[in-house]
C-alpha cells in the first residue's frame, strides 16, 4: 500500500471558461469578448489516501479531499448573474473518491491488444451550504485488437458514461474532454 498526500494553491484554478449545462447552452461571441464566460478562482486544499498497485498496471485508491474556493471576479454582466449555478461564490468542499483501474492492454500508450476498465465514485459535501450532499459515478472502458497482415492494423473502442446526483458545484460537474 502507498500514501497519497498531495496539496494545491491555485490562483487562478485553472478552469477558466463556463458556457452552461446541456448541449442547448449558445455561445455568443460578444460576450465571449467581454469576459462573460470567464470564470476565476482562488483554490487551496488537500489530498491524502491510500493506493495499491496490482497486476501489471492496475490500482484501488482511496482518497479524502478538502477544497476552499473563492470567485475572484467582479460583480458585473457574466454568466453567473444572470443564471443561478452552485459554486459562483465562496464554496468549501468535503469529498471522498474511491478509483478502480482494471489494465489488462499489452501497452499503456499504444495498446494493439487487451482492455482497460477504469470506475470511480466521489461523494462530497458542500459544507458551507448545508452540508449539500453530491455524488459522481464515472465508468470508462477500452478494447485493442490487431489484425496481422502486411500492415497491422488495430482497432480500438472507447466508451464510457457518467451519473452524478445533488447539488454539485459547476467546476465539479462532468464535462467534455476531462478523461
Amino acid at each position: 500500500w502507498d500514501i497519497i498526500l498531495s496539496g494545491h494553491y491555485d490562483e487562478p484554478l485553472p478552469y477558466t471558461y463556463f458556457y452552461g449545462f446541456g448541449n442547448e447552452t449558445k455561445k455568443d461571441d460578444k460576450k465571449y469578448d467581454q469576459n462573460y464566460y470567464r470564470t476565476r478562482y482562488t483554490s487551496r486544499g488537500f489530498t491524502f489516501g491510500i493506493a495499491r498497485d496490482f497486476w501489471k498496471r492496475s490500482s484501488f485508491q482511496i482518497e479524502a479531499k478538502y477544497d476552499n474556493n473563492e470567485n475572484q471576479e467582479e460583480s458585473g454582466s457574466t454568466i453567473f448573474t444572470e443564471n443561478t449555478f452552485i459554486g459562483t461564490d465562496k464554496v468549501r468542499l468535503i469529498e471522498g473518491r474511491t478509483s478502480l483501474d482494471l489494465d489488462f492492454r499489452d501497452h499503456p500508450d499504444l495498446p494493439t491488444s487487451g482492455t482497460k476498465i477504469y470506475a470511480e465514485y466521489s461523494n462530497g459535501f458542500v459544507t458551507n451550504l448545508d452540508y449539500n450532499n453530491y455524488g459522481k459515478l464515472l465508468i470508462l472502458g477500452e478494447a485493442y485488437i490487431s489484425f496481422p497482415s502486411l500492415l497491422p492494423i488495430t482497432l480500438g473502442i472507447r466508451g464510457g458514461g457518467g451519473k452524478s446526483f445533488g447539488k454539485i458545484p459547476f467546476y465539479e460537474q462532468f464535462n467534455l474532454g476531462q478523461n
